[in-house]
């Protein structure tokens, strides 16, 4: 992990085939629409309830938007799971170096584990996005008021119930990895 003197994020610049081939800051990665990496993480506790955010109306992309349940770019020399790591620890105070690590075939598991991948490309963003999953989480979520302005966990009918009335308020990143999420793994 790798900040200048700034604390602006470095980030690598990959290719389709996510092959790294240089380093960016975060903010040139978003001016030049830059090919870089990013994680999804979509949280599912105990009951099925999914853990949605809104985001700090200070952030400099998507202030104030919603997210199923966070993201967060990966930086210089950091895998996907280092990435996914980090940004629970950030954003929700969850440190799941802590947890059992379970694969995913079991039932449930407390450690973030890849589901898919997918490349969002906005005018804001260009990005190659993996996404994890975390299922039947028990622990203590402490959000972090630099990141994350609200959070709560809402059971399935009320999310998609929110998530139709207002999906324009929710981020482009949230968006596609709930709906591929929904159509492939939902049953």
């Amino acid at each position: 992990m790798v900040m200048d003197s700034s604390d602006n994020e470095i980030l690598d610049i990959v290719d389709e085939e996510d092959r790294v081939l240089g380093q960016i800051s975060r903010r040139d990665a978003h001016s030049q629409n830059v090919l870089h990496r990013s994680v999804h993480i979509i949280v599912l506790d105990k009951d099925n309830k999914i853990f949605v955010q809104e985001r700090s109306r200070s952030k400099d992309s998507y202030p104030g938007f919603f997210e199923v349940s966070l993201s967060g770019h990966v930086l210089q020399g950091e895998s996907y799971m280092q990435a996914a790591s980090r940004e629970l620890r950030e954003e929700l105070g969850v440190d799941v170096q802590k947890s059992i690590v379970r694969d995913s075939f079991s039932r449930s598991f407390l450690q973030p584990v890849r589901m898919f991948n997918f490349h969002l490309q906005t005018p804001q963003e260009n990005e190659l996005v993996t996404v994890f999953l975390i299922k039947n989480f028990e622990g203590t979520i402490t959000v972090n008021r630099q990141e994350v302005f609200a959070g709560k966990f809402l059971s399935l009918p009320e999310f998609m119930q929110d998530f139709a009335s207002k999906k324009e308020k929710y981020t482009p990143g949230s968006i596609k990895a709930w709906d591929t999420y929904k159509v492939n793994f939902m049953k």
